[in-house]
Order: C-alpha cells, then structure tokens, then sequence
C-alpha cells in the first residue's frame, strides 16, 4: 500500500454539503480503484481542491509543506478552475506543482508512482554510504558533489581512510564460517586466496556496522596492489544482503545503486559496456562480481584484469531488465529497459558477461555517456524512476 498524506479542503460556503463529501468520497474511490493507495495523514502530501473558493486555504496553509505541491481536482464544484489558480500562484513563487486531473484511473497511477517516489526518498535521507578510498584514477569523470546529492537525494555520503581498511584486513577474521567453508569446497587448491577475500569481507562489515553505513564503494584495485587479492567474492555476498557494494570508488554508481535498492529492492549488478551494436540495439556488458541472487549458477574463477584473487562468473537469468546511470553532475541520466538474451564466457572480458537486446535505439550510448560503469535491475522500472526522476525535478 502507498500511503497518502490527504490534505482535503473547499469553500466554507460548502462545508456542511453533504452531496459534496459523499461525491468526494465517490471520486476518490474511482481514483483507488486498484486499492493500492491508503488515504492517511502519512505519505505524500496531496492537495484535494474539493470546490472552488478554496484558494485563500491553500495560500494560507502551503508552507508549511515543501514541493513539488501536488493538486488533485476533480470535474464538478468549480475544483478545476480552483486548483488551475492555486497551480497559476505556485508557478508565479517558482515553485514546483503537478496537477493530478483528467482520467481518475490515470490519476491513481501517478498517485501510486509518486507515492512511492516519496517513500523513496524518505527512505534514502535516513541512509549513509562509505567512501573507502579515493576514486580509481581511471575514473576520471564520475566524482560527484556530496551536498548535491544530499539535497537532491537525501543521502550521505562518508569519507573512509583507505588505511582503516587496511588496518581491518591485518586482523584476519572470517566472519560467515559456514559461508566460507561453502566456497573453499568450490576451491580446495587455493586456500589462503579464500581467507583472503573472507579478510576483505570481514574489514568492510566491521566498517560499515561501526560507522552505521547502508553500504560502500571501494578502491578495491588497491587490494590488489597490497594484497594480490579482490574484493569481488565479498562484492556479491554484501550486494545480495542489499548492503550496497560499488566497485572502483565510482560514486556516481554508488548513487545510482543506492536509488534503486531503495526504489526497487532488486538486486543490483554493475558492468563495464563491452561492445555495443547501434544498429541492432544491443550491448554486451561484463564484470567480475554481481549479486549471486541474480544468477542461476556460478564459479570461482580469477579476476580478469589481474588474474589474481577471485573473480564471479555466473550465468544470469534470460529475464528482462532495466538499466540506470545517473551522470556525476546529478542533471542527467541513462535509463532504458531490455531482455538478457545470452551469457557469454569468453577469455577477454571480466568474468561474468551477458548480452542486452534493448527496447529502444542506443545511439545515446556512445553521443552521451555517463561513464564506464551501467547498472542493472531485473523487471520493468523505467516507469518508476522516471516519476522519481520528476519527484526530484531530475526531468
């Protein structure tokens, strides 16, 4: 259920109608038809000009909210003609406001779409994401503002020394001792690798519970510099408990996967784009970790770039997806929807690899990248996070 904040008001001239509430409470209804919407006094604040000479209500009463407004008019009493001067006087202040108006089925899914955009965002201000490490110096266009997002987004970002993390390492602990037996069985020859990357495991969960972070991301090619070892084992095993793992110290990514984890609650898997078919709408996407929930088998291989350490490759679900990325500067994105049509396992991509046909031309792709990295969800979200997009003025 989408729970709405439900501030009905109209024109004392009408306050004792009874025909009116009882009309009110028909329109709403047919707005709720699908019964997924719960008119409460939480939620997403809605303005319901319920007659016309209601206006000085509204003018009286709207700062005491934060925009965007939205206004819900319904087709009798004067309520449309109400509500376009109360849109008209937001408009004048350089204010944002939607008018919810027309088809009362149309008019209950953009409820239902922004009701949860809101809860997503209230969701993401009580949240906070580590920083371990500077970006990789590769990343030379995905640093992003943190009062920016803070104020687009709600969410914190937290600088982590990169010695903490090394400091954590040295105590060599494993803290899943069942996980870990579970892998060595898949890799009896390599042993110390895999008390390694339970190491690796152990410092990240000891930072994030001490700091109270919801998730991170990681200069982890500088494990491989110290201790000829990855972080992609423990990568798969956080992002599957939804505690946000983001490779390379990208923030941008770390942005995008924190939206969507609070959006959609889907399993997140980022890959590099490996080659792309402009004319046939397809790319081929790779990396060397993922969430294992996403994945209907897997191995442990090594990672690609290095040959060191522990790399996933994993076979995903044919299943439709959709793709994100948020560009650094916070005033432009990525978003397409698609189907995974094949894995592929070949010797000269990182390890886990699969082909995306998309629903729409990809040109943009190459004419305006936001990046090196893509995020996937599995389903159809692009929906979603438009109306998220639009709830945070983003588009």
């Amino acid at each position: 259920m989408i729970n709405i904040n439900l501030l009905q008001f109209n024109s004392s001239l009408s306050a004792s109608q009874e025909d009116m509430v009882k009309d009110s409470t028909s329109f709403l209804n047919r707005v709720n038809a699908k019964g997924m919407l719960n008119f409460s006094s939480s939620g997403l604040p809605v303005f319901f000009v319920r007659t016309g000479g209601s206006e000085e209500w509204f003018k009286s009463h709207y700062e005491e909210y934060i925009e965007p407004y939205f206004i819900l008019a319904q087709g009798e009493r004067n309520s449309l003609a109400a509500s376009l001067e109360i849109v008209s006087f937001l408009h004048q202040k350089g204010l944002k406001a939607n008018l919810l108006y027309g088809d009362e089925e149309k008019i209950g899914d953009n409820l239902i779409l922004f009701g949860k955009a809101y809860e997503t965002i209230e969701e993401l201000k009580k949240r906070a994401y580590g920083v371990i490490g500077v970006p990789s110096d590769w990343l030379i266009s995905s640093s992003v503002d943190y009062k920016k997002v803070k104020d687009i987004f709600g969410l914190s970002l937290v600088n982590v020394d990169m010695e903490e993390m090394y400091k954590k390492v040295e105590e060599k602990k494993i803290d899943l001792p069942e996980v870990y037996e579970k892998f060595l069985k898949m890799t009896p020859n390599r042993e110390e690798d895999m008390k390694m990357s339970f190491y690796i495991h152990h410092a990240i969960a000891s930072i994030l519970d001490e700091k109270k972070l919801n998730g991170f991301t990681l200069r982890c090619f500088s494990l491989l510099e110290k201790y000829k070892n990855t972080s992609c084992l423990a990568f798969g095993l956080f992002n599957d408990e939804h505690k946000i793992a983001c490779c390379e110290g990208d923030l941008a990514s770390l942005v995008t996967m924190a939206v969507l984890d609070a959006l959609t609650n889907e399993p997140i898997f980022m890959a590099n784009p490996a080659r792309l078919d402009l004319k046939n709408r397809r790319g081929t996407y790779a990396h060397c970790t993922c969430p294992f929930s996403m994945l209907k088998n897997y191995e442990m291989h090594t990672h690609f770039e290095s040959g060191e350490g522990f790399g996933i490759r994993g076979d995903f679900y044919e299943k439709e997806v959709t793709m994100f990325k948020l560009d650094p500067k916070m005033d432009s994105f990525t978003l397409k929807e698609g189907k995974i049509v094949t894995n592929l396992k070949e010797d000269n991509l990182c390890r886990s690899q699969i082909i995306v046909d998309f629903d729409d031309e990809i040109n943009d792709l190459i004419e305006t990248p936001h990046g090196n990295h893509m995020l996937f969800v599995y389903g159809h979200h692009k929906e979603e996070i438009l109306a998220l997009l639009k709830f945070v003025s983003l588009c």
